[in-house]
């Protein structure tokens, strides 16, 4: 078929499927977005406010990497944020008692992986649809938490342990270094 036959019937050579069409115009609207709001103010396109965009996104990163693998298995998963809530419960109350990030971090990842093992366990073994099986364990989560904490905050923390969540290593914040090791 020649190029003039293209042309008069309609067709392209180069076809879009409609997914990439959809990439393409969310692309489109957050250019024109960003050209916008950088018209509109200097201090967006400022190397502080792309580092603190990108300290915010890597902790979204964090939740979203982990979710990536249940969304594709066919699954769900609605217990992550109390998941979350109590397992830096416990790995705070770890660091305020012993002074060690370090085994505070273990500490709230082994309770992440004992509830990531009984979710699993709920809907792989007794064929609980990982909707309910992930919705009753964020009750369940939030009351052990709620009893836990029994309405007070745990402040305090040794320096060291904050420069994870807010320090910064040569001009660029640490969450960033880690959702790029993540990746």
């Amino acid at each position: 078929m020649s190029l003039a036959g293209d042309i008069s019937t309609g067709t392209s050579r180069f076809h879009l499927s409609q997914d990439v069409r959809q990439i393409l115009y969310r692309l489109m609207a957050a250019g024109l977005l960003c050209l916008a709001l950088s018209i509109a103010t200097d201090a967006f396109f400022t190397t502080n406010n792309i580092l603190n965009v990108l300290r915010q996104a890597s902790l979204l990163f964090f939740l979203a990497s982990g979710l990536t693998l249940v969304i594709l298995t066919g699954g769900l998963d609605l217990s992550v944020g109390a998941n979350i809530g109590l397992s830096a419960c416990f790995a705070a109350t770890v660091i305020k008692a012993t002074g060690s990030p370090v085994l505070g971090t273990f500490t709230g990842l082994a309770t992440g992986l004992v509830v990531g093992i009984c979710n699993g366990l709920m809907v792989a073994k007794l064929r609980i649809p990982s909707f309910i099986a992930t919705y009753g364990m964020l009750w369940v989560l939030h009351g052990i938490t709620y009893y836990y904490m029994a309405g007070e905050s745990i402040h305090g923390f040794p320096p060291g342990f904050r420069q994870i969540g807010s320090g910064y290593f040569l001009g660029i914040p640490i969450p960033v270094y880690l959702m790029v090791a993540r990746d």
